[in-house]
């Protein structure tokens, strides 16, 4: 079970990178120095992921257009409209 954990494990690790690491090394605490990341609040994060966001650049950009064609239809009409007199 132990194996198929950490054939999963490597699996996924590949997925990230890009790369199959047959060997893997324990992380070196001394050498190793985290940062903290930037920005550094949840919101920020959102915003950003929101702003980098093609699928709901997309959507908007769909919306526009939608919206684009209803105000050409709605020109389209009134320019067919005539009054009588």
């Amino acid at each position: 079970m132990q194996l198929i954990l950490l054939e999963n494990a490597k699996e996924a690790l590949q997925e990230i990178t890009g790369e199959y690491h047959s060997t893997l090394e324990p992380l070196n605490t001394v050498r190793f120095k985290p940062t903290a990341p930037q920005p550094s609040n949840a919101a920020d994060w959102v915003a950003i992921a929101e702003e980098n966001n093609l699928d709901l650049k997309a959507r908007k950009l769909a919306v526009e257009i939608a919206q684009n064609d209803i105000d050409l239809c709605t020109v389209r009409s009134l320019s067919n409209f005539r009054l009588k007199c």
